[in-house]
């Protein structure tokens, strides 16, 4: 399980950098743990904290589930998401969606904006586009060399 901290006062940016470190994690079949600690006169704003973990579990709603909801205990709110698919369902299908499109190359930067797309492609409820296909193809390269 890996944990990510934050604080009420985070800024926009800041916490799109976690939202995106959240979801990388939870791609890579992590179990995340996201808390909120409170200090002093923060804890008089519980809502704020709970808007940023809302936004958290909004944004990774294809790659996760929630397992524990948003739990106050003390001075720290967390939530617990778990991944949608386990790791050997996650590689099998990358492996699958390789051998169907081996002729389309992405840069590897560009996976993760576009890594929700892989869940419901292995469902069947999407086709993705063709730049998408190109950035998941090279995510699956690098999938199948164990990296």
């Amino acid at each position: 399980m890996k944990e990510i901290k934050l604080r009420p006062g985070i800024g926009r940016n800041d916490l799109n950098t976690k939202k995106w470190k959240v979801y990388r994690l939870l791609v890579k079949c992590e179990v995340v743990k996201v808390s909120i600690t409170f200090k002093g006169r923060e804890n008089i704003h519980k809502d704020i904290g709970e808007k940023h973990l809302y936004r958290i579990i909004d944004h990774t709603e294809t790659v996760s589930k929630v397992m524990n909801g948003p739990v106050i205990k003390g001075r720290v709110m967390s939530v617990t998401l778990t991944p949608l698919l386990k790791k050997g369902q996650f590689r099998e299908a990358l492996k699958n969606f390789y051998e169907n499109r081996p002729d389309k190359i992405a840069s590897f930067d560009r996976v993760f904006s576009t890594a929700w797309a892989i869940p419901r492609y292995i469902s069947g409820s999407i086709t993705p586009s063709p730049g998408r296909q190109r950035i998941m193809v090279d995510w699956i390269k690098r999938a199948s060399r164990g990296g």
